[in-house]
């Protein structure tokens, strides 16, 4: 991360794994890059350090109940070099699944966040791991980055989380992100009301001569295109337009809001979803 100099430290012992060997050291160094959408990703500028104060890390036990196993804050300064945080874990069981949480709060306002992630990796006796970090910017439905997740299971209902697939028996590097609300069927006045920048949603005012009363966030789907959870893709276009789009799943016409009924998506009764 880009946060001056390396910074060392040694981390607490919480055993959140009992299948390895104990008595290695692995090392972890932990990236961050930005993501401003899930297509582009600018590591020129890892962290801004012009907005952020300081950064706390942590690792934590990959299993249920997440254990913290360590956390540390450290200050972040603008770094000729660029800078990681290198993270050392003495004692912790190998070949096992670890996470790594990030947050950083602003210079002006100590107690706001500005960037946040998480992310997975596989310790390794011996080894060290690049862990890239995708950062996102705390959206309005959570200022504090606290409902990051690793799965939708993760998620209460009515939520999805934006997250890429990853093996961590691989260790692979994994893309991770929010619980979002589920957005799709929500009223839009502009593509931002969607959260398009994360979301890949946009918001439809009117679609081959069908109106949407109070926009409609959705994307277009089929073939490789599939729906967010908690929706559907309609098997049929829309008005005139070429076009299927994902609309918001539903049982009956009062879980859809106003201007909108519970529809068959198919020839079948199901899926269903609120259209207009």
């Amino acid at each position: 991360m880009k946060m001056g100099a390396l910074v060392l430290f040694s981390l607490a012992l919480v055993l959140g794994c009992q299948g390895g060997p104990t008595g290695e050291v692995g090392f972890v160094l932990v990236r961050a890059e930005n993501i401003y959408n899930t297509n582009e990703l600018r590591d020129e500028r890892p962290i801004d350090v012009d907005i952020v104060g300081r950064v706390t890390c942590q690792v934590l036990s990959a299993e249920p109940p997440r254990d913290v196993l360590a956390e540390r804050s450290v200050d972040v300064e603008p770094s000729p070099s660029g800078g990681f945080q290198e993270v050392v874990l003495p004692h912790l069981p190998s070949d096992c699944d670890y996470l790594a949480r990030f947050v950083a709060f602003r210079k002006d306002a100590p107690e706001v966040v500005h960037q946040c992630g998480v992310s997975a990796f596989r310790l390794r006796g011996g080894e060290k791991h690049w862990v890239t970090i995708q950062i996102l910017y705390p959206p309005a439905m959570d200022p504090k980055c606290e409902v990051l997740c690793l799965a939708q299971t993760e998620c209460a209902a009515g939520s999805i989380c934006l997250a890429a697939s990853c093996d961590l028996s691989a260790g692979s590097d994994c893309q991770k992100a929010h619980c979002y609300p589920q957005l799709v069927g929500s009223s839009c006045a502009a593509n931002p009301d969607c959260a398009s920048a994360v979301t890949g949603l946009s918001c439809i005012a009117s679609m081959g001569g069908v109106s949407f009363p109070g926009g409609y966030c959705s994307k277009s789907c089929g073939g490789a295109s599939t729906c967010p959870a908690g929706s559907a893709c309609t098997g049929y276009m829309i008005g005139t337009s070429s076009t299927r789009m994902c609309a918001v799943a539903c049982e009956s016409d009062s879980d859809c809001r106003g201007g909108y009924t519970c529809q068959p998506l198919e020839q079948a009764e199901s899926p269903r979803g609120c259209m207009p």
